[in-house]
């Protein structure tokens, strides 16, 4: 496992991929109205694969089938898809915001699993930054405020994959991206291609040029993620995640007319000043010593 070399670079990465997953669980809750969450997951994936084929080095394939780890880069390219099923199937049931702050006890997730499945040291100061974020969460969602019923365990699931994705990029952090997003889009087409016919709906041309963004997007999103997993350890990198929520608000009241109210402001506010904490603490040069009360 390569030691963390660029965590402000990586921080930053990672803010660019939440932002764009939440535009994109805004585009497929808008697609299912239309057509069918296999097909949308399944276009997602039929755009997304042949850009990846096309970041891969003639002479990288070699190293993609061997050197790449394929059983374990297989069994991890597994879980986007169902993330992302189960997330477009909470937000057709949900508002956009509620169902992207329910899913975030992901970061709580890989800041815990961080421990004993990748060895890494969790100061309390990164523990005191996701709390704060999660805290926000808890300002959006509103618990107790009304029921979703069986409909809140979409975004729960799509956390609990979304950690176990996490973790197992840091266990691949030593591969090329581009072979660990080549592994997810692959396994994300063959998967999805098998129930497809039996859900398939002719899109329409705003259709087509919606699921073409929104297969860009995926295929950037996963990259971004995928370098910043490979710059530094995962328990930094968990309560940046947080920033989603801020894209998935934005993206709900641009096009669903979702006007964001005090607590979901507050929660914001709270998620973003978590996040700038994070990203100014992790400014410490790497190689000067951590304090004994760390």
């Amino acid at each position: 496992m390569p030691k963390p070399d660029d965590r402000p670079t990586a921080i930053l990465l990672i803010m660019a991929s939440c932002a764009i997953f939440g535009a994109l669980d805004g585009i497929g809750k808008y697609l299912a109205t239309d057509y069918h969450i296999v097909q949308i997951i399944w276009a997602r994936y039929a755009t997304f694969l042949p850009a990846a084929l096309l970041l891969m080095d003639r002479g990288r394939w070699r190293e993609f089938l061997l050197i790449g780890r394929p059983w374990l880069q297989s069994a991890r390219a597994l879980l986007p898809p169902l993330a992302g099923g189960a997330i477009v199937l909470g937000a057709a049931r949900m508002p956009l915001a509620d169902v992207t702050s329910i899913q975030f006890v992901a970061p709580l997730l890989v800041v815990g699993l961080s421990i004993p499945l990748l060895g890494e040291r969790v100061a309390w100061w990164k523990w005191a930054a996701a709390g704060v974020g999660f805290m926000g969460v808890l300002v959006i969602a509103r618990p107790g405020a009304g029921g979703f019923g069986w409909a809140i365990l979409l975004p729960l699931t799509t956390a609990l994959l979304s950690a176990v994705n996490q973790i197992a990029m840091r266990w691949l952090g030593a591969v090329d991206a581009r072979i660990s997003l080549l592994y997810t889009a692959i396994i994300g087409f063959l998967v999805t291609t098998v129930p497809v016919p039996f859900f398939w709906r002719a899109p329409d041309p705003a259709g087509w040029a919606l699921i073409a963004l929104s297969g860009v997007m995926y295929g950037a999103a996963h990259l971004c993620m995928i370098m910043a997993f490979a710059r530094a350890p995962a328990s930094d990198l968990a309560p940046v995640s947080y920033v989603q929520i801020i894209a998935a608000t934005i993206f709900g009241f641009l096009i669903f007319g979702d006007l964001p109210d005090r607590p979901t402001v507050t929660g914001a506010l709270l998620i973003a000043g978590a996040g700038l904490y994070l990203l100014i603490r992790q400014r410490r040069p790497l190689g000067r010593p951590a304090p004994a009360a760390e």
